[in-house]
């Protein structure tokens, strides 16, 4: 009983840490990344809702990061949520863009030659940072697997993107995001 109230006493602190940390990294880092793959109007009850998933996202996933790092167990429902939330916010940053033209760009590495401003490398980093969770939950599975779904989610995302208009089907993009997922895989 006193390990389980002990566990629930350290994890309630990672928690209140986590909030504390996570609201100066999406005031510092975050919300401009953010800006630049979507605009939230704050204006409307809408904007206001996705600012607030996005914040309770950032929470969430360094709260996830202490759990791991401290190796403590999480129940089912909780690992669920999480997987929610990063779900919930790929599909914000990725689908909820305005319409834009489509165009193709079929050099794999043409975003190392684009790095000239803040917004391009916060662009760049953010789309590692973004994909490191998928090879995190995949570090189980072989690398062929590993592979075969990383550039298949890829392709789809950047073929869905075109389709929809919200992006341009970019093999930089693929490069850049399986960089991100490889990380965290081998990590």
């Amino acid at each position: 009983m006193k390990e389980k109230i002990l566990n629930f006493f350290i994890k309630s602190i990672f928690l209140l840490i986590s909030v504390i940390i996570g609201a100066l990294i999406y005031k510092l880092i975050i919300k401009d990344c953010i800006n630049i793959f979507i605009t939230i109007n704050l204006n409307v009850k809408k904007g206001i809702i996705i600012y607030n998933f996005f914040k309770l996202t950032t929470v969430m996933m360094i709260y996830s990061s202490f759990l791991i790092l401290l190796r403590k167990k999480t129940c089912k429902f909780f690992k669920i949520f999480i997987a929610i939330l990063y779900i919930g916010t790929m599909i914000l940053l990725l689908f909820a863009r305005f319409k834009i033209d489509r165009g193709f760009n079929l050099n794999p590495v043409q975003a190392f030659y684009t790095l000239h401003n803040k917004r391009d490398m916060m662009y760049f980093i953010g789309n590692i940072v973004f994909f490191m969770p998928i090879g995190y939950m995949l570090r189980k599975d072989n690398i062929f697997k590993v592979i075969i779904l990383s550039i298949s989610l890829e392709l789809n995302i950047e073929l869905l993107q075109y389709v929809f208009k919200r992006g341009y089907f970019d093999l930089s993009d693929i490069f850049i995001n399986m960089i991100g997922i490889f990380i965290a895989y081998l990590t």
